[in-house]
C-alpha cells in the first residue's frame, strides 16, 4: 500500500508530526560501526488496544487510539499513548487506575496485525509512504517497494532517520552491502515511521549528505544525533 508524493514535501510532513526539541540542531560524526537498534513497534493513531484488568474484568474495554495520539478509558479519559511500546502503555494504564483500584494489574494488547508505516525518499523510482502489516520491512524490501534505486542514487550512503524519544537519530546504511548480502547487519529492519533517504551520487561523506540533503528541510528547533551502522568511506 503506497501513497506517493514529492520527496521534499514528504520529509516536511514527516517532521511536522514529530515532537520538536528545544536547542540548536547538531550532528555527531559518523565514525564507529554500530548496529541500528532493533525495530520495536510503538503505538500509533488508529491502533485498537485491548485493555484487560486481572481483578476488575468489568472495566475491560477496547479503545482506538485517536488522531492526536490519546486514548480514553472509563476511569482514565485522556491518556497519551502514541509512540509508546505496548508495555509502556500497560504501565500508564496501571498507574492511572491505581488511583482508584486497590490492585490495578492489567494487560494491554494490540488487536489485529501491526501496521508498519515507513517513508522512502530521495533517489528512488517512486518515493512515498509505505505500509505493511505483520513483520517489519527491511531496508531492501522498502527500497523494492519504492521501485528500486535510480541510476543517480548513491547506494553506499543511504541515511536512515529514526525517532528516539525526543530526538531524531540518523544512521548511515550501505544498500549495496544489504542487497549483496555482504554483511549480516546491513539489511536492517525498519521501525514504524522510519525515513530512508537515498542521496545522489557525488557526495563525499555522511556529514555532507546530512547537511546538504536533509537538514535543509528541517525547522531550527529540531535536534538530531547521528549514529551509524556501516562505514561511510567513499
Amino acid at each position: 500500500m503506497r501513497k506517493a508524493f514529492p520527496a521534499k514535501r514528504l520529509v516536511l510532513v514527516f517532521v511536522a508530526f514529530q515532537y520538536a526539541c528545544s536547542g540548536t540542531p547538531h550532528t555527531e560524526p559518523m565514525q564507529a560501526i554500530v548496529n541500528v537498534p532493533a525495530a520495536i513497534y510503538t503505538v500509533q493513531p488508529g491502533d485498537v488496544l485491548d485493555v484487560k484488568f486481572l481483578y476488575s474484568p468489568e472495566l475491560n474495554e477496547e479503545q482506538t487510539v485517536q488522531l492526536d495520539g490519546h486514548m480514553s478509558l472509563q476511569l482514565a479519559p485522556d491518556l497519551m499513548v502514541q509512540g509508546k511500546t505496548v508495555d509502556q502503555v500497560r504501565q500508564i494504564v496501571v498507574d492511572s487506575y491505581s488511583k482508584t483500584l486497590r490492585d490495578a494489574s492489567a494487560e494491554v494488547a494490540i488487536k489485529g496485525p501491526l501496521q508498519w508505516k515507513v517513508y522512502v525518499v530521495g533517489e528512488v523510482t517512486t518515493p512515498g509512504e509505505y505500509i505493511s502489516a505483520g513483520p517489519a520491512l527491511t531496508l531492501t524490501q522498502a527500497v523494492a517497494r519504492a521501485g528500486g534505486l535510480k541510476e543517480s542514487a548513491d547506494a553506499d550512503k543511504v541515511v536512515l532517520l529514526r525517532r528516539d524519544g525526543n530526538l531524531e537519530r540518523a544512521y548511515a546504511l550501505n544498500y549495496k552491502e544489504a542487497v549483496n548480502h555482504d554483511s549480516p547487519i546491513a539489511d536492517v529492519k525498519l521501525a514504524a515511521l522510519d525515513v530512508v533517504y537515498v542521496p545522489r551520487t557525488g557526495v563525499a561523506d555522511a556529514g555532507v549528505v546530512w547537511r546538504q540533503y536533509v537538514m535543509q528541510f528541517l525547522p531550527p528547533n529540531v535536534s538530531f544525533v547521528v549514529g551509524s551502522s556501516s562505514s561511510f568511506i567513499p
